[in-house]
């Protein structure tokens, strides 16, 4: 529970767990900055090298929710949310799709209930994109667009892009195509309107995430060379702290050369061995698991060089 604190901040600490009437500012402060820590390690390392600290976290916070005194208990209150949903991302990431949708519903609640409307948006993005990527589009367009709605009520133009961002994700997958386009143009819109301010939930979403979700749209709609020309400029613009990302979008690269109308296998492998390669630094579940699929779509091309090269490549980084 006291990972990532230097002595004093550790007595603080646990000094206000064993009487919760201790809580103050400074405490609240030390457990917002582990759970900064734990969101960069996952960027760049995967779920595995920050869920025990955050769930640790997490259930301090909670064990000090009904004591505190009642000036504190709207932040408290929140940073319960965030770390909630923060494990609800690392199960997400982990594969474990029950426990991410039960961390994500008690982050929603507990958002709410601390009137964080920033955060209750993030949330429902959250829950879009698990909605998503489980095969129902349509259930994410529903959260999504509740995201929107909350977003849009903020001043936080980020976070309007990227609950954009994941609304645009949905259409794709249930494949409407003019509002997958409206949303995308909606979320370019918002980022363009960003001010600098670096207090956002959204840290993590920029143009360059948003191109990488151009591609994914373009995959579904069964666009390849726009999706190509997408997950080019994402590579190019992507922070590389941002390991999962960037492999991702290589990996979404690499299949888009593969459903060209004339399939280039050489460049579709490569990029899939760059995926990879990052792989080898963030082991998360949904990458290596995205991966493997990867692999079985250059199936039809397994006896060419290219193909056996990444079947090489991927034992040495294993996750064959």
């Amino acid at each position: 529970m006291l990972d990532g604190l230097d002595q004093g901040e550790q007595v603080r600490v646990a000094q206000a767990f064993a009487t919760p009437s201790r809580v103050d500012q400074t405490v609240i402060g030390h457990v917002e900055a582990v759970l900064w820590r734990c969101m960069r390690q996952d960027d760049a390392l995967g779920p595995q090298a920050a869920l025990d600290t955050t769930l640790a976290q997490r259930n301090l916070v909670r064990g000090l929710l009904p004591d505190a005194p009642a000036v504190f208990q709207g932040r408290l209150l929140s940073l319960y949310a965030n770390l909630s949903r923060f494990a609800g991302w690392l199960s997400f990431d982990l594969g474990n799709y029950d426990s991410a949708g039960h961390y994500y519903e008690t982050a929603r609640g507990s958002a709410h209930e601390a009137h964080n409307t920033e955060l209750g948006a993030l949330v429902l993005c959250n829950l879009s994109h698990l909605a998503t990527w489980g095969k129902q589009p349509r259930t994410g367009i529903d959260h999504a667009l509740a995201a929107i709605g909350w977003a849009n009520q903020t001043d936080d133009a980020r976070l309007r892009a990227y609950a954009y961002d994941v609304a645009a994700r949905a259409y794709a997958m249930d494949r409407q195509g003019p509002a997958t386009y409206r949303a995308i143009e909606q979320a370019q819109a918002a980022l363009a309107a960003i001010d600098g301010r670096t207090d956002t939930y959204a840290y993590f979403f920029s143009a360059g995430q948003l191109a990488s979700t151009e591609s994914v749209c373009y995959l579904q709609l069964g666009q390849a060379d726009k999706g190509i020309e997408a997950a080019k400029r994402s590579l190019a613009a992507i922070d590389g702290s941002f390991v999962r990302n960037l492999a991702l979008t290589s990996l979404r690269l690499g299949i888009c050369h593969l459903r060209r109308e004339e399939p280039d296998i050489d460049r579709g492998a490569a990029a899939i061995a760059d995926a990879a390669r990052l792989a080898s630094h963030n082991r998360s579940v949904r990458l290596v698991e995205r991966i493997q699929w990867g692999w079985r779509e250059l199936e039809p091309w397994h006896h060419t060089p290219a193909a056996k090269n990444l079947r090489d490549q991927m034992l040495v980084y294993g996750i064959a």
